[in-house]
This record gives C-alpha cells, sequence and structure tokens, in this order.
C-alpha cells in the first residue's frame, strides 16, 4: 500500500483502458474514478477534488482548461517491444512499476487547487515607468526602483 492510500485520482480514457489502469490503481490503493467523455471529465473536475488525473497526451490540455491540476501522460508507461522473427508487428508493453512510481510521486506532492485556483500573487508596488509586475516576478526591464502604490 501506497503512503497515500486512499488519493482521488481522475482517469480520462477510453473505457477499457480505464477499467485495466483503474484496477492497477485500487490494488495500490488509490482512489480512481473513471471517466471517458469530455461532459463526465468536466462534471467530475468541478465536482472533485482529485490530487491529478491521468489520460492520454492529446487530451492534457482538455483537462488542464478545465481545471488547473496536475496530469500524468499515460502514453509514456508503454514501451515498444522489438519485433522478433519474421513478424514485423511490434507490441507495446506496459511499465507498471515505473507507472506506480510516478503516481506514488504525484500522491505525495500534488496539491489540489479550489476552483478559484491559487491564491493570486501580491503585487506591492510598481517600476516607476508603469510596469505594474510582482517585485520578484518583474519582466526584466532593467529598472529596479520601485514604489509603493501610496507613494
Amino acid at each position: 500500500m501506497p503512503l497515500t492510500t486512499g488519493t482521488r485520482i481522475l482517469l480520462f480514457l477510453a473505457t477499457t483502458a480505464n477499467e485495466q489502469i483503474a484496477s492497477v490503481l485500487s490494488h495500490a490503493g488509490y482512489q480512481p474514478v473513471s471517466v471517458s467523455t469530455v461532459p463526465e471529465a468536466f462534471d467530475a473536475l468541478r465536482q472533485g477534488d482529485f490530487a491529478f488525473a491521468i489520460t492520454t497526451r492529446p487530451d492534457i490540455d482538455l483537462l488542464r482548461n478545465i481545471r488547473a491540476i496536475p496530469v500524468i501522460n499515460i502514453e509514456v508507461f508503454f514501451h515498444v517491444i522489438p519485433a522478433t522473427g519474421l513478424s514485423q508487428a511490434r507490441s507495446r508493453k506496459f511499465d507498471r512499476s515505473a507507472f506506480l512510481e510516478r503516481v506514488a510521486f504525484l500522491a505525495r506532492t500534488a496539491v489540489t487547487t479550489t476552483d478559484e485556483g491559487p491564491p493570486p500573487l501580491p503585487t506591492t508596488g510598481y517600476c516607476r515607468h508603469d510596469c505594474f509586475e510582482h517585485p520578484k516576478r518583474h519582466h526584466g526591464c532593467n529598472r529596479s526602483v520601485w514604489q509603493t502604490r501610496e507613494g
């Protein structure tokens, strides 16, 4: 069992893949929630408190546009096995241990956000030429003299 038993994870994959990956995650002690359509993903992300999501590369931006959430690209855990003999067909092998290591890492470190997103950065001043930026994230205009908003 992982140290983060019970971590809720959103799976946004095709139905068959959802079932297989959900089984792997459940067996490892996580709480996968499977969805396979965009409306289901939208509803789940708006209602649920997920540590992160798992999907394929084309759907990563879709999930992040619904809610800012860490995402695992499941495709990186499938490795091509070279063809042997006369067969030109290649098969792919799922690297379960690397997948579960990545899941465990994100389960320990992921910070879920509220629907409002992370708190805004404080804006404590502006540079003299009116570039409103946070002093520690100034865009590099080479003018480092800051004034407070009151002054």
